[in-house]
């Protein structure tokens, strides 16, 4: 049992009314747990486009021998005339192909420590001074050397300028 001496302690007083109050939520918790309430029978679910849940029809089945036995390297073998596409792909038109302007490097000023620039424009542009990583126009800077700067297109191709004057 709790000797009378400790519950003269307020520090105690509060932790045994805390587990009392503790003890009776608990307690209520558990009584409200176990308590069946009566469920009403509900809607069921209208599918708003039951053919969904049909399976669709298997693809045709590849003769995978014949493929593999028709030779790559034949002379009579000619490209598709349309390209494969995986299912997944989407088909897109594919619009009037754009050439970029034309870039024009002035000048190049080669530094340590990554800090070289160029002078560069594209088209008609007033030239710019460009760094590792800057934009001018539809290209990006990604590489400067003695006499030439690399610059990249959107689409991952690379175009190698070479500067009009250079200096270190």
């Amino acid at each position: 049992m709790i000797p009378s001496a400790w519950l003269r302690w307020g520090p105690m007083r509060l932790a045994v009314g805390a587990l009392g109050i503790a003890l009776v939520v608990a307690i209520f918790t558990f009584v409200r747990a176990m308590q069946l309430s009566e469920v009403g029978m509900g809607a069921l679910p209208v599918l708003p486009n039951p053919a969904a849940l049909i399976a669709p029809p298997q693809a045709n089945a590849l003769d995978v021998k014949a493929v593999v036995e028709r030779d790559v390297f034949a002379p009579d073998r000619t490209a598709p005339t349309n390209s494969y596409l995986l299912p997944s792909e989407i088909e897109r038109d594919v619009g009037p192909i754009v050439t970029p302007p034309p870039v024009v490097v002035l000048g190049i000023a080669l530094a340590d420590s990554g800090r070289s620039f160029a002078t560069a424009k594209v088209g008609a542009d007033l030239p710019r001074i460009v760094r590792i990583g800057d934009k001018i126009g539809p290209y990006t800077v990604r590489n400067i050397e003695v006499k030439r700067v690399t610059f990249a297109l959107a689409n991952g191709k690379t175009q190698i300028v070479a500067a009009l004057t250079s200096g270190n």
